[in-house]
């Protein structure tokens, strides 16, 4: 997972992750996956950052070469934060089919939304009618107003 500086310009964070995968493939490793997580605030600031844009990679790596990959994302500008997880392969391939499913559910969520029928504007939604009674007028002027028990 990685957290990267937020205040680039969206054209910009796809050579952001395209450099995060170069150091990973410099260093041997090999790209599975990769899925933007968007702009979100953060839990409290790095620096003067508020938001950060997350960015989720799955990878292999030969386990000699995390530690001088850490040092390589710490020196990078754009990484706010990074955090790599060593697995062993039967989870990181749970991981992965996990990682996948999700994907696919969100794409077909997305076609679904796509494909349903949208809902008519407001203008369009019948109305509910609503009676309002009101109070009768009085007119005070010509009405002799009295306390009870008084004539």
């Amino acid at each position: 997972m990685f957290l990267l500086d937020s205040s680039v310009p969206e054209s910009e964070v796809g050579a952001t992750v395209r450099l995060v995968h170069g150091l990973i493939e410099k260093l041997g490793g090999q790209i599975v996956t990769s899925r933007k997580w968007g702009d979100r605030r953060l839990a409290y600031e790095i620096g003067k950052h508020k938001k950060a844009h997350y960015e989720l990679v799955y990878f292999r790596l030969p386990p000699e070469n995390v530690a001088t990959l850490r040092h390589d994302l710490e020196l990078s500008e754009p990484v706010l934060r990074q955090l790599v997880l060593v697995h062993d392969e039967q989870r990181f391939e749970k991981l992965l089919a996990a990682e996948k499913d999700a994907a696919a559910r969100a794409e077909q969520e997305a076609k679904a939304a796509l494909e349903a029928p949208r809902a008519r504007p407001a203008e369009e939604a019948p109305a509910a009618a609503v009676a309002v009674e009101a109070p009768p007028l009085v007119n005070l002027s010509e009405e002799k107003v009295g306390v009870e028990g008084e004539e």
